[in-house]
């Protein structure tokens, strides 16, 4: 049976038990109900076979009262049915929410460097000697300490939000027919948690997804697979950089050591936006070529495929 996404127009063949019931668009992730679309010429035939096998009618009294008897409500499809594996799940809104919050960490990693300047520029004129009035001093720490938790919420928000993207992303490459998978869906996450093999093992999940969602017959994943590792070595420093910045100012003792601690800081900050901006463009250009690759994988599905998938034949 053919229906249609009433948002972006794309064309899906499923199979009759999912009329009625609710899925998400793996185009553009619009949530609808699966309703049967009938073309031309078509339904003609189908009413001819409707009326051949139709029940003898019933009684005038008997119709009424099953008329007013109202339909049940039409059931969710089963986890499985969505969910299971070999099942493509689009990545864009999971993407989109990913990027929203590394947009915002780029603004507020923005503000840090202004807030931590202010407060480079008050530490080193306590070093030359200059007397600094209570309430300044007071305000600068203030300030640093709602710019810190401003970041540091974002921040383990975006990376929270990235996580679940990556997931989904691997876990897409079943359905996508991809060449080679190293790890399950949840170890590509895990791997990040893991110390010592989280230098490599995250970059290689990644280096999966990039290679899995290449154009099919593609030899690599062209332009994005030599993005990987740059977003991999930027994220590394970043990760040294804000480590580092911590422990300087956790150890300083001196105006001097105070104010080293801030200039690395400003330095670590810098670093998190080409960080943040990277993994965006990176989550976006992944998410995209996922779409591309199962439209082009499934544009004129082999009788018999994907039988359990209700998304099977998407653009067919």
């Amino acid at each position: 049976m053919k229906t249609q996404c009433p948002k972006c127009k794309a064309a899906f063949h499923v199979e009759d038990k999912y009329v009625g019931k609710s899925a998400n668009c793996p185009t553009c992730g619009e949530s609808f109900i699966i309703e049967p679309v009938v073309e031309y010429g078509v339904e003609a035939r189908q009413q001819g076979a409707i009326d051949a096998t139709s029940p003898p009618p019933q009684p005038v009294g008997v119709a009424q009262a099953q008329s007013t008897v109202p339909p049940p409500p039409p059931s969710a499809p089963p986890a499985e049915a969505l969910a299971a594996p070999g099942v493509f799940v689009s990545p864009m809104p999971r993407a989109k929410l990913a990027i929203g919050f590394l947009v915002a960490a780029v603004i507020i990693s923005l503000i840090a460097i202004w807030s931590s300047s202010l407060q480079l520029d008050l530490l080193t004129r306590i070093a030359g000697g200059e007397e600094i009035p209570p309430d300044v001093a007071e305000a600068n720490n203030a300030r640093e300490t709602v710019v810190g938790l401003l970041s540091f919420g974002i921040f383990v928000t975006a990376l929270v939000l990235f996580f679940c993207w990556e997931y989904r992303a691997y876990k897409n490459l079943g359905p996508l027919q991809a060449p080679r998978m190293r790890f399950s869906p949840g170890g590509s996450v895990g791997w990040y948690f893991c110390p010592i093999v989280n230098l490599w093992k995250p970059v290689q999940a990644m280096g999966d997804i990039a290679r899995g969602s290449a154009p099919p017959g593609a030899q690599s994943g062209g332009l994005i697979s030599a993005l990987v590792p740059l977003w991999w070595l930027i994220w590394i420093a970043d990760g040294v950089l804000a480590h580092a910045s911590l422990r300087l100012t956790v150890d300083a003792e001196s105006w001097e050591e105070f104010i080293t601690a801030t200039k690395v800081d400003i330095a670590s900050s810098v670093v998190s936006i080409a960080s943040y901006a990277l993994t965006a463009c990176l989550v976006w250009l992944l998410a995209s070529a996922q779409v591309k690759r199962w439209q082009s994988l499934t544009a004129a599905p082999a009788i018999g495929d994907d039988a359990d998938n209700p998304y099977a034949g998407i653009g067919g």
